[in-house]
């Protein structure tokens, strides 16, 4: 069977991946943002902390990523930050004693915490306990994580 050929052929684009299409919508929504906010990322996992910076950013923020909280809390109290956006479960120093030492500490006591979990509620009750403002369960829906990011930075 042959088929005929009725012009040049253009090149097959694959379809777009979901990081793509995150990137792509939050871009515009990025635009017109007054002062940039810094977030500090607290995350061991690799393809958690890249996909979630690339949506703060895409977002406006300016985003800095660390993988434990011992390195987190010294350079949260070192550079300051808007926001602090942490994982609980994680080597060196889980997000719940990092909380703790972020709320003891003057230089860093109002800044809002978010912590992000996989585990349930026990854990998200120590996380609030211990000062978070809001605890979020993994994997994150960020249709409604995103409007509390933009909440607590307001």
């Amino acid at each position: 069977m042959h088929i005929a050929d009725s012009g040049p052929h253009l090149p097959k684009q694959p379809p777009l991946c979901y990081t793509e299409k995150l990137h792509i919508r939050f871009r515009v929504k990025a635009q017109g943002h007054g002062m940039t906010k810094k977030i500090l990322l607290v995350e061991d996992d690799f393809e958690t902390r890249y996909l979630l910076s690339l949506v703060l950013r895409n977002e406006g923020y300016e985003v800095l990523t660390v993988r434990d909280g011992d390195a987190a809390f010294a350079i949260a109290v070192e550079r300051g930050f808007d926001l602090i956006i942490t994982d609980v479960d994680m080597p060196i120093m889980n997000g719940v004693v990092l909380t703790s030492k972020i709320r003891s500490t003057p230089v860093t006591a109002s800044v809002p915490v978010v912590g992000i979990t996989a585990y349930g509620p026990a854990t998200i009750k120590s996380m609030l306990e211990a000062g978070a403002s809001v605890c979020a369960r993994k994997p994150l829906n960020f249709e409604d994580f995103i409007p509390k990011i933009r909440e607590l930075l307001t």
